[in-house]
């Protein structure tokens, strides 16, 4: 099958990039009064019309070969539920969809982000699907409930965690994963990382590691790369340390906590201090993939996509180094499939996820399109084996960590704060600000977004 994939790295920096005229448009439509407590959009599907039924299934584009397999395989085993799949690059898939919400002509199934998981459910968009995991006992609980509960929202709030369910998810990822290059440790007789490692253990190696071979005065053997983004690696170091990046009423960001700011520290000072992480944008291709980096910080998408075809080196993963005293931990990235709440076929849409989660097409995504899968049955199966042939040989050590991960911070806005965080990042990385002033600035600009995103969503 075809690995042209849009990373959810790329996925993610695009959003960031087009989510703010995005959400304008969705802060100016108009919103309707919520539904009474346990009936949100719960509207029974009317009697099915003579012939097939037939639902529309939107997704923005990332392996479109796939993705028009998965509902040939569906329409060929289901002939009473017809699927017509529309597909939309990403740059336009989400104002796409919230026109036709605005419009009332909406598909019955999107892919949807955590990034506008607040909006959609906002606007009376999606669908509480929990009364249909009632009524079928659909297994639920055999998923990372770190990913359902990020699909949890209710009125009054901003960011997600508790509520009615308005999606199931379909994947279940960590944008901080751990890579190394087996071929470079053994060439510098280096053991392998391993789970006691922390963060001197890495800057250690990395030290060991970082080199001018070939004697001209520059440095073309480095340690580690990262890329100083706030949810790949701001927050997953301060939750290292037992910290959040948020206030538990998602009202103030925490960016100069004690555990905030040495979780900064620690990023900047592999860029700025120990010197051994090639500067942000000073390599032309990612840094990893040229052979000449020991350790590399980056997400689960690279580990099956964009590393996957690696034949030069010799490369695994393991568990991300943890603040020292501290436990290993990680991210937990996931999107969902919601149901619209104009959908005129909600069984028929139902029985479409199902099948897309727990399903052929389950098992047919895990294996083809999205390793990170959320439903446990199936990404034990397909994903975790400890009988990998081909690297990563120890993706299993992610299984538990990824699905017992910290949920990245789901809320209205998260496109502008990541954004703002993440040009702070970068600015301390590059020696342009300190930790102490990258930090105070991200404060300032996350609480402004945070009050304005708590006016135009609760009023």
């Amino acid at each position: 099958m075809s690995r042209n994939l849009l990373t959810r790295r790329q996925a993610l920096s695009s959003l960031l990039a087009i989510t703010g005229g995005a959400l304008a448009l969705a802060g100016c439509a108009p919103v309707n009064a919520p539904a009474p407590s346990g009936s949100e959009s719960t509207t029974a599907a009317p009697p099915a019309a003579a012939g097939p039924a037939k639902i529309v299934f939107a997704d923005y584009v990332y392996d479109l070969e796939d993705q028009n397999k998965i509902v040939e395989m569906w329409n060929e085993s289901h002939p009473d539920i017809q699927v017509e799949g529309q597909f939309a690059p990403w740059e336009t898939y989400w104002t796409k969809i919230q026109t036709q919400i605005a419009g009332g002509l909406v598909p019955d199934v999107i892919d949807c982000s955590i990034a506008y998981i607040v909006v959609l459910a906002f606007r009376n968009g999606l669908l509480n699907v929990e009364p249909l995991i009632e009524r079928d006992a659909f297994p639920i609980q055999d998923f990372a409930q770190g990913a359902v509960n990020a699909f949890r929202w209710e009125y009054g709030q901003i960011a997600t965690g508790k509520g009615p369910l308005w999606g199931i998810p379909s994947s279940a990822q960590c944008a901080h994963m751990f890579f190394y290059n087996k071929s470079l440790f053994d060439a510098e007789g280096i053991a392998y990382p391993d789970e006691t490692w922390d963060w001197n253990d890495l800057i250690e190696a990395g030290a060991a590691m970082t080199k001018d071979t070939d004697g001209d005065g520059a440095i073309d053997q480095w340690g580690v790369s990262a890329y100083p983004s706030a949810y790949m690696m701001w927050w997953p170091s301060t939750w290292q340390q037992g910290g959040e990046w948020f206030d538990a009423e998602f009202k103030t960001c925490l960016a100069e906590s004690e555990q905030s700011l040495a979780g900064l520290r620690h990023v900047t000072d592999l860029f700025q201090t120990h010197r051994i992480a090639p500067l942000p944008g000073s390599m032309q291709t990612d840094p990893f993939l040229t052979g000449k980096v020991a350790m590399a910080y980056d997400g689960f998408w690279a580990a099956t996509m964009s590393y996957a075809d690696i034949s030069e080196f010799d490369w695994d993963v393991a568990v991300p180094p943890a603040a020292p005293g501290n436990a290993p931990i990680t991210d937990l990235e996931e999107d969902a499939w919601s149901i619209m709440s104009g959908s005129k076929q909600v069984d028929a849409a139902w029985e479409f996820v199902k099948w897309l989660t727990t399903g052929e097409g389950g098992e047919y995504n895990c294996q083809y399109v999205n390793a990170g899968f959320p439903y446990r049955p199936i990404a034990d199966k397909y994903t975790y084996t400890r009988d990998r042939t081909t690297p990563p040989k120890s993706l299993y050590l992610y299984g538990d960590l990824i699905a017992n991960g910290h949920t990245s911070y789901v809320a209205a806005s998260w496109g502008e704060f990541s954004s703002a965080a993440d040009a702070e990042m970068q600015a301390a990385a590059i020696g342009e600000k300190t930790v102490e002033e990258a930090a105070r600035d991200t404060a300032a600009k996350v609480n402004q977004i945070l009050s304005d995103a708590w006016k135009k969503y609760t009023g």
